[in-house]
This record gives structure tokens, C-alpha cells and sequence, in this order.
């Protein structure tokens, strides 16, 4: 059984601080959800403005749910769980809010981009590790597979 991911509502807005637009209570959260229906207790609750539906409709309904906390972009509202106003584009701050909240996963990877219309698939092939199942695998580590994107192949539907 794997250990549930635990952390501090404040940890995961600590490089957002000028977006953050009125106090709170700290309090932890085990995961995030934007969609009221799929929120499970201890979730951070973003509720996003969309063209057809805006977040803050639900979320009496989040919180009934068991989130933790809720992140808006509309004035704070009495709830029994923390609120946080946001200035700014809410899905970004979800992005970035996610990245902390999984001890930005990202900063680990190495991105190699060869483009251009002629040349850069047989530049950019040979500079990849060898296949394996038509798919790009690490010879130092053949569990691991080495994800890539090609413009022919998603083209007529490879990989």
C-alpha cells in the first residue's frame, strides 16, 4: 500500500505569494481537484471560471465532499474549510500549485528538442537510444522508456 502524499496548503503557494489575496488558515492536503464531482477527502478544491460553468457554483458541494481547503478568484466566502482568493489566471495557479504539491517533478527532466523541416528526424534519431517495441529505451536502464514526439508519426498515428 503506498503512503498518501501529504502537505501543507501554504508549502504548495509559497512561490505564488503575490497572488494571494487575503489570509488563511494553513491546513494539509492529500491531493487536488478541479472537478466538484471527483474531489475526495482532503483535496485542495480549485474553483476554476470556465466558458460554460464557473467552480465557485460548487463549492459547497467540494466541501461537503470532504476538500480540505479551496482556492478561488472570487472575494472569500464563510466556509468551514480555508479559502484562498487568488489574482490571476487560475489555471496556471493550478499548474504551479500541482508542480509544488509534487515537489515539482519537472526540475528532474532533461529535454533534448531537435526541429526543422528538413534534417531533424535523421539528426534527431540517432541521438536517441535504441528501440525497443517501437519505442525509445534508455540502454543504461532498459526499464525505463524514454518518451519522444515525432511529427511524422503522430502524424499517421505511430508511436
Amino acid at each position: 500500500m503506498t503512503e498518501k502524499r501529504m502537505k501543507h496548503l501554504k508549502a504548495c503557494l509559497v512561490e505564488m505569494t503575490d497572488w494571494v489575496r487575503n489570509t488563511f488558515e494553513d491546513t494539509l492536503i492529500s491531493g487536488i481537484a478541479w472537478d466538484s464531482r471527483k474531489v475526495r477527502p482532503g483535496d485542495l478544491f480549485f474553483a476554476l471560471v470556465g466558458e460554460n460553468f464557473d467552480g465557485h457554483q460548487f463549492i459547497t458541494s467540494a466541501v461537503k465532499q470532504g476538500a480540505a481547503a479551496v482556492v478561488g478568484t472570487r472575494p472569500p466566502m464563510p466556509l468551514e474549510v480555508p479559502y484562498v482568493q487568488l489574482q490571476g489566471d487560475d489555471r496556471l495557479a493550478v499548474a504551479k500549485v500541482a508542480a509544488a504539491f509534487y515537489d515539482h517533478p519537472s526540475r528532474d527532466l532533461v529535454v533534448i528538442g531537435v526541429t526543422g523541416c528538413y534534417n531533424a528526424r535523421s539528426t534527431g534519431h540517432p541521438a536517441l537510444p535504441g528501440t525497443h517495441a517501437g519505442r525509445r529505451v534508455d540502454p543504461c536502464c532498459p526499464g525505463d522508456h524514454v518518451p519522444w514526439i515525432d511529427t511524422k508519426a503522430c502524424g499517421r498515428g505511430g508511436l
